[in-house]
């Protein structure tokens, strides 16, 4: 009788310590996945900002934009709908300095600096940006589907 006892002691203690080194390694797993998880994120936004920022369009295109441009900048209200989220955000875009980084197209082919660039830009750089955010966030919540959120 004693000796089942301590087979069962010795056999529980050995599961604990096959359990305590599972939950170890599984803890490493999710936090080198999770570091994974970050670097596969940047990598998609520098990716798709770079593809948006390469195809930028510097002025004003065509259709409602620049009516969105101008109340974006005076702080108005567009038509209906209104579109009140773009609205504020390109508002705050125009009032944020951001210099326009870009290729000179000379024949040094170097990179230029403009430390005012039009509201235009600064409008379709934001868009740019959020473009690019919401690429990581779908990114994200289908690999959260696809492979639990754990």
């Amino acid at each position: 009788m004693h000796s089942q006892s301590s087979l069962v002691a010795s056999s529980s203690l050995a599961s604990f310590d096959l359990t305590a080194k599972s939950t170890n390694q599984l803890l490493r797993w999710k936090y080198s996945s999770c570091c994974t998880m970050w670097a596969v994120s940047v990598l998609i936004f520098v990716s798709v900002y770079a593809t948006y920022h390469l195809t930028l369009f510097p002025g004003v295109p065509g259709g409602d934009s620049g009516e969105l441009l101008a109340n974006a900048c005076n702080g108005g209200v567009n038509h209906p709908p209104g579109y009140p989220l773009f609205s504020m955000l390109a508002n705050l875009a125009v009032k944020v300095p951001f210099p326009r980084v870009y290729l000179d197209g000379g024949s040094q082919r170097r990179l230029e600096m403009d430390w005012d660039p039009t509201p235009a830009w600064k409008v379709n750089n934001q868009a740019a940006v959020l473009g690019a955010l919401s690429a990581v966030l779908v990114f994200l919540s289908s690999h959260s589907l696809f492979h639990g959120s754990g």
